[in-house]
């Protein structure tokens, strides 16, 4: 067993941990808004959206993805043309 194979195990857990930590926040800023909207508490957030979930998740895809950004950023480099 490769070093690297403990490495690809603790990078997926901390990622699985990553993920579990933003649904949590996510999930608790709604649970306080609801409260708030009932009058249990005043809550002075906004609500939260399914939107900044969506965009919570692309960022942590784009961690995992960097390779299509480099390609991307390479394709728009100008070509150089010498002067004849």
């Amino acid at each position: 067993m490769s070093p690297f194979d403990s490495f690809g195990n603790f990078m997926s857990a901390a990622l699985m941990l990553f993920v579990a930590v933003i649904l949590l926040v996510f999930f608790l800023r709604r649970l306080l808004w609801w409260m708030d909207q009932r009058g249990w508490i005043l809550y002075s957030g906004d609500p939260p959206t399914y939107g900044s979930l969506g965009n919570a998740f692309q960022q942590i895809q784009s961690l995992g993805e960097p390779r299509g950004r480099s390609v991307k950023s390479l394709r728009r480099r100008p070509l150089k043309t010498t002067a004849p």
